[in-house]
């Protein structure tokens, strides 16, 4: 809701995001009342992909800097990609 209410706060460029946006929202949340267990299977997919994309996205990051946690941050990399990959590999046996 809140998407749709900064639209007119927007520039004209930002707009047709925030509507999309707000869309997308609306409707996924009605997914998820409307169909409980497709809702839950679908979102179960939805976090393993976005935890397994943010944990490769974080491998580049760690190996490239050279900040004294630069081994944390490849160590956090590796466990969300492992993490993200066993919920889309057992997805949606895992669902449930």
């Amino acid at each position: 809701m809140s998407q749709l209410l900064r639209l007119g706060q927007d520039q004209a460029t930002g707009k047709p995001f925030r509507l999309l946006s707000a869309l997308l929202y609306i409707g996924g949340t009605l997914f998820v009342l409307i169909d409980h267990i497709e809702g839950e299977i679908s979102l179960t997919l939805f976090a393993g992909v976005v935890v397994l994309i943010a944990g490769i996205m974080e491998l580049p990051a760690g190996a490239s800097s050279k900040a004294p946690i630069a081994g944390l941050v490849l160590l956090d990399g590796l466990l969300s990609a492992g993490i993200g990959l066993v919920l889309v590999l057992e997805w949606p046996s895992d669902s449930v």
